[in-house]
């Protein structure tokens, strides 16, 4: 059997060793078998390999977080730090209140 030297997922090096493996059952001096599983072994681990590289920064490259706001945009946003029921207990006190009088 003839090892694919272009493989499209590491599935396919692991069935390939497990094919050599079981042919070296049957004739365990089989050197082209032994050399094909080294071969197998090496480009799996290849493939690992570029995997990781390929994979590693994925979730670093998307940002999915929205950028801090600058001091600037905050004065543009409205402050409702005060519940609107101490608003209007204000308010109410406000019309009761006399109107101030300059002196």
């Amino acid at each position: 059997a003839v090892v694919s030297t272009q493989s499209t997922g590491g599935g396919e090096w692991e069935e390939a060793i497990n094919h050599y493996k079981a042919l070296l059952v049957i004739d365990p001096k089989n050197m082209a078998a032994v050399n094909a599983v080294k071969l197998c072994q090496n480009k799996m681990k290849s493939f690992k390999e570029a995997q990781k590289k390929r994979y590693a920064n994925m979730f670093e490259r998307t940002n999915f977080k929205e950028p801090e706001p600058t001091p600037e945009e905050n004065k543009l946003k409205p402050n409702f730090s005060e519940t609107e029921e101490s608003s209007e207990e204000e308010g109410e006190e406000m019309e009761d209140a006399p109107e101030s009088v300059e002196v």
